[in-house]
């Protein structure tokens, strides 16, 4: 799904628990557990003048992956801005995150999946997100967590070239 969505493609994605969640209190100055260059990050920085301080829990005892950079940013816009829809929040993230070259930044469906909950198509191109159901009553799937995280942002500028070419193709068509 990642490649897909930064081709311009749809991607169906899926929302799992366990969740992560988010405390925030007032504070005598901002504090946060998120990496400043974060898009959560980024985005605390923005609201400077607010003191709060944000307690993130990650259920997986922080050893990453599984969505938990964009969990702090979902997390963290939904408390700042309430009532930003979940497509200004997708573009939000995709502004704030790494770089500014789109192959060097995450596709952002985490967002939408970890937003919209269960089962979600999205098409990135066209703006378009859709509730999905699990239709197979005998069948079901399982997500395995391994020891090795693969820190996306840098994956992707070491796949470069062939996201392009890629991008390029006929599959996309």
């Amino acid at each position: 799904g990642e490649y897909l969505i930064l081709g311009g493609g749809p991607a169906l994605l899926v929302a799992t628990r366990p969740r992560f969640s988010l405390k925030v209190f007032e504070a005598s100055q901002v504090s946060q557990d998120f990496h400043p260059e974060s898009p959560a990050g980024r985005l605390i920085q923005k609201y400077a003048d607010r003191n709060l301080r944000f307690e993130f829990t990650d259920p997986y005892q922080s050893s990453g992956g599984l969505g938990a950079s964009s969990a702090q940013f979902v997390l963290t816009q939904a408390f700042l801005d309430p009532s930003m829809d979940l497509l200004k929040i997708y573009q939000s993230y995709r502004s704030l995150s790494v770089n500014e070259d789109r192959f060097d930044r995450p596709s952002g469906g985490d967002v939408i999946a970890q937003m919209n909950g269960g089962l979600t198509y999205f098409h990135p191109i066209q703006n378009r997100v859709e509730k999905a159901e699990w239709l197979f009553a005998d069948l079901d799937f399982s997500l395995f967590k391994t020891s090795q995280k693969l820190a996306t942002h840098e994956h992707l500028k070491d796949t470069r070239d062939r996201l392009v070419q890629f991008q390029k193709s006929d599959l996309l068509k």
